[in-house]
């Protein structure tokens, strides 16, 4: 059996949901192959290109909708019990309670079984601030959310903010675009927005929309989104 390659995987998401949205297949044809073992400069100016053909191609809430499908998300049986508690109580806050939960187990089973780079700090920082992953509630009733660090034993070892970015970002498309202080779009972080859109609209059973406020290649500190409900 072919060993598995998560950036050809993901370029076929991308590659079927520009089908999906806009009917084109041959936006992508013109880039270089590219593929797990492919460099962090190679990623970065794949990426850079891809996107801004697209956005020539179609408007930027196409483009968003577009990177949305693409995301890594949760098997939805992993919280089905948050769902199913959802539709009985309408309760949000015990949704939000529930996810909390689910991130802090996560995470601590990561941390034994190695499969997140997870260390204790990171556990620490899920439980205490809720706003990391599991998310809040705003004034205007809607969801506040913060990715957690990617790479939590580097970032935390890290020895300046630059570093502290570059270990936080879970993009391989941008790393060396984060390091090289190259421009991309930050539409490419709506793949990252794209997890959380997935869990609640399967927890709503509604659509809900995904606003970027911060993001590590629009030169922030974190990456963070409002989920609006």
């Amino acid at each position: 059996m072919p060993e598995y390659d998560d950036v050809k995987s993901w370029i076929n998401k991308l590659r079927k949901s520009i089908e999906e949205h806009i009917s084109r297949n041959d936006l992508l044809e013109n880039n270089i192959e590219i593929s797990d073992s492919s460099d962090e400069r190679e990623k970065s100016i794949w990426i850079k290109k891809a996107l801004e053909r697209l956005e020539k191609e179609t408007t930027q809430a196409k483009c968003q909708s577009i990177m949305e499908k693409c995301s890594h998300v949760f098997p939805v049986d992993i919280y089905k019990h948050i769902t199913e508690a959802y539709q009985n109580h309408k309760d949000i806050n015990e949704a939000l309670d529930l996810r909390h939960k689910l991130m802090v187990d996560l995470h601590k089973r990561a941390y034994k079984e190695g499969f997140w780079d997870v260390d204790e700090e990171t556990i620490e920082l899920i439980k205490q601030h809720r706003i990391v992953e599991t998310g809040v509630l705003n004034d205007n009733g809607n969801i506040m959310v913060r990715k957690v660090p990617c790479a939590s034993k580097e970032y935390h070892k890290a020895k300046n903010e630059e570093e502290k970015r570059y270990h936080y970002c879970h993009c391989y498309w941008l790393k060396y675009a984060i390091k090289n202080k190259i421009e991309i779009s930050p539409l490419i972080c709506h793949c990252g927005g794209g997890h959380y859109k997935h869990f609640w609209e399967n927890v709503l059973q509604k659509e809900v929309e995904i606003i970027l406020t911060k993001s590590i290649i629009k030169g922030d500190n974190e990456c963070e989104f409002i989920i609006k409900i």
